[in-house]
């Protein structure tokens, strides 16, 4: 009977993984962390290991990454200390015990960050045939849609204004080579992605000689 019983109580024991709680699809604001978190039980308690795009296994050492668990709450934590472009991607885990194995669902990141100006354009006041400069920068992912607005109507090739965009630094300038007193009136800049939207409204004044 001893002999039996230890093989029962050792069945009961060995608990193969389960999910209680599963990974999801994320969206993160580069520059700040996140966090994927699954909770799973287990007897003997699990081992986890964590994967990014199913075959990049990542390790305790990856400076980017913390590997975490709660033992209180049966929860397995992978935190990005600083989300990045390049961590973008699906992650996901594989559970284990002497019991068994079992694989998490995929969970997507996303990394954004809604348009900010790190430089706004600023109002001008000038003379007739003047040249007239209006600087912006942006800072944004993906990279912003800048738009040029005159007296609230986007500027075209047509105008008489050159503008010059730089995507991949976020920099913006609208150039007027020589202004007259038609130019006259408010330049709004607009940068937008799918993370958000901003504006800036500037006066251009030109004086007639």
């Amino acid at each position: 009977m001893g002999e039996i019983d230890s093989k029962i109580n050792l069945i009961v024991k060995e608990i193969k993984p389960t999910i209680l709680s599963d990974i999801t699809n994320l969206t993160a604001t580069r520059d700040q962390p996140v966090e994927f978190n699954i909770k799973a039980t287990g007897n003997p308690q699990p081992t986890i290991r964590w994967f990014k795009n199913e075959t990049e296994e990542i390790l305790p050492t990856n400076k980017d990454f913390q590997i975490l668990h709660d033992k209180l709450t049966d929860t397995f934590t992978l935190k990005i200390n600083k989300c990045k472009p390049e961590h973008q991607g699906d992650y996901s885990a594989i559970i284990t015990n002497s019991g068994g194995t079992i694989k998490s669902k995929k969970g997507k990141l996303t990394v954004t960050k809604s348009p900010e100006f790190l430089e706004k354009p600023t109002s001008i006041n000038i003379n007739e045939n003047q040249l007239a400069e209006f600087h912006t920068k942006i800072d944004a992912y993906p990279a912003p849609k800048i738009t040029w607005l005159f007296e609230g109507k986007p500027i075209t090739s047509k105008d008489v204004f050159d503008i010059q965009t730089d995507q991949t630094n976020g920099t913006s300038v609208l150039t007027i080579k020589q202004a007259t007193p038609k130019h006259e009136g408010k330049i709004t800049v607009k940068a937008e992605n799918p993370a958000g939207s901003i504006e800036e409204t500037v006066q251009c004044s030109v004086k007639s000689n």
